[in-house]
């Protein structure tokens, strides 16, 4: 149960982290993490962020599953980092909204972003 506790409030945090960066510095990338227009348009907010939440539960739970073997950790831990950093321009060229486009304030708020959702995922699945 606190596994999936803390699955779900580090998914959270991540959706946080980047609304609050959007602000500061006038980029989109908590509206990119949450949209899916490209799979199915004008999805309420809760269910996208439902969906995020569902994959951020996923990450937590392979990564978690994996803590005990660390090599196979760490690889996949990076493997993480590569795809998060690699989604920031899949998403963009996917998304139907015209509001998403690409831009290197963007990206690095992006990865500023995943790279803090990764070191709270690890320090949670160290904590036990």
């Amino acid at each position: 149960m606190k596994r999936f506790v803390y699955a779900v409030l580090s998914s959270l945090l991540l959706y946080s982290i980047l609304w609050v960066l959007d602000q500061f510095f006038q980029t989109t990338t908590a509206l990119l993490l949450l949209n899916v227009d490209f799979i199915y348009s004008n999805l309420p907010f809760v269910l996208e962020l439902s969906l995020h939440v569902l994959v951020g539960i996923v990450v937590y739970y392979v990564l978690s599953s994996f803590y005990r073997y660390i090599t196979l950790y760490q690889i996949s831990f990076i493997i993480c980092l590569v795809v998060f950093a690699g989604l920031y321009f899949q998403l963009t060229h996917l998304a139907v909204t015209d509001v998403l486009t690409l831009s290197i304030n963007g990206y690095i708020i992006w990865l500023i972003g995943h790279f803090f959702y990764l070191m709270v995922v690890h320090l949670l699945i160290r904590s036990g």
